[in-house]
């Protein structure tokens, strides 16, 4: 694997392993990726070396570009939240563009999915004993402000299960893929789809639930019946042993979308004020308090609760639209490599929760577009390296038996 690639693979796995002390590690993480790309360039520039590029890096740089210019026209109600939310396009963009370009071989992608693996089965083992003993510590060792439900190096479960939904789909392609070995795969796809149903969140439960029947569909239609066995049972054991019933409790709620409404009602009328420019990127919890139609008591909203009603009144309409773009190129991606199906799953979790404003599943969530974008240009390389429809070449003749 490329330098560049091993170190945004590095600044993704610090972001998640300091995601409990967001903000302070975000600001590293994004000064780092920025300083990784400044020395990049630099190099390139004078080594003279091309940069890999794929046209997908546009996306995340204009939503960037856009909150400058909502600085710069005066469009933002808050400046230096703006400026901070640029910042973070800005390193979403290099995550991509780092990763696609240090990922141009597809042993390294294979590399990269082994490892993906095993640190999504050893992380989600990690946290299932957490939840239960952790007592509200990050791994036994951080104290956080509150006494339980940590999941993993996440203070929020719903945050936890969106970073589990990106590597679930990892596992699952391996556990199906008549070519490999399926049951490492196989049980560490059991353990974090156990993990996300232990930790109780609704909208993570129901995602893990479709990835699964997803792939365990595929591997019927491919006759894979084996490995779609193993694959149900090591689900249903892990989930048996790892808990279910906090999750089934939590669906049982009368109103499973409590506050969420209400704050999908205000959001909408501050996009109806502003639906082209947007109040500035970043600067929805401040502008929330004037369209608010319910307090809750003790409680500091500071999202949305919907990451595309958030762009639309932070950014405007146009905004949403181009992540609308990022979306569909990464489900027209999914269709070639199921393995990053989980990017889909994410932006469907963000209907109902804010996991891409959380600074280390939006790194991640980019980091596995680059790699999927890195995928097809090499599949795309191997097959126009082929050669094509060759002309058959006479076979000699093979001489007559010489008769006694």
């Amino acid at each position: 694997m490329n330098i560049v690639g091993w170190l945004a693979a590095v600044a993704v796995l610090a972001s998640v392993l300091t995601a409990w002390m967001d903000p302070p590690s975000t600001g590293l993480v994004h000064a780092g990726a920025l300083i990784l790309a400044t020395i990049w360039a630099g190099y390139s520039l004078a080594m003279r070396r091309n940069i890999p590029m794929d046209w997908l890096v546009v996306l995340p740089l204009t939503c960037g570009a856009w909150g400058v210019l909502q600085i710069a026209l005066n469009w933002t109600v808050y400046p230096f939240e703006t400026w901070n939310s640029a910042s973070a396009w800005l390193t979403r963009a290099v995550i991509f563009s780092a990763a696609y370009a240090g990922l141009q071989q597809q042993n390294d992608i294979k590399r990269l999915q082994r490892i993906a693996i095993w640190f999504g089965g050893a992380y989600s083992l990690l946290a299932l004993l957490q939840w239960y003993t952790g007592g509200g510590t990050v791994l036994w060792m951080a104290h956080t402000t509150y006494d339980s439900e940590v999941a993993g190096t996440f203070a929020n479960r719903d945050h936890y299960a969106a970073f589990v939904e990106l590597l679930l789909p990892v596992a699952l392609a391996a556990a199906i893929d008549s070519e490999r070995s399926f049951l490492v795969p196989s049980l560490c796809a059991g353990l974090m789809f156990a993990s996300v149903i232990a930790c109780g969140s609704r909208a993570g439960a129901f995602l893990v639930c479709m990835e699964a029947l997803f792939f365990v569909i595929i591997a019927a239609f491919r006759r894979n019946y084996r490995a779609a066995a193993l694959v149900v049972t090591s689900l249903i054991l892990c989930t048996l042993v790892g808990g279910w019933t906090y999750v089934w409790q939590r669906f049982a709620t009368v109103d499973l979308f409590a506050s969420r409404l209400e704050m999908l009602n205000s959001t909408a009328a501050m996009i109806g004020q502003r639906p082209l420019t947007g109040f500035g990127l970043g600067t929805w919890p401040s502008v929330y308090p004037s369209f608010a139609v319910f307090d809750i008591p003790g409680i500091y909203v500071n999202h949305a609760h919907n990451d595309w009603a958030e762009w639309a009144s932070d950014g405007g309409l146009l905004f949403a639209a181009v992540l609308a773009a990022f979306a569909c190129a990464s489900a027209i991606g999914a269709r070639r490599h199921l393995w990053t199906v989980g990017i889909l799953a994410v932006l469907a979790h963000a209907l109902v929760d804010f996991p891409m404003h959380k600074p280390a599943l939006a790194c991640a969530v980019f980091f596995l577009a680059g790699v999927g974008r890195s995928a097809s240009a090499v599949t795309a390389a191997k097959r126009a390296a082929e050669p094509r429809n060759c002309e058959r070449q006479p076979q000699s003749l093979r001489p007559h038996p010489q008769s006694l």
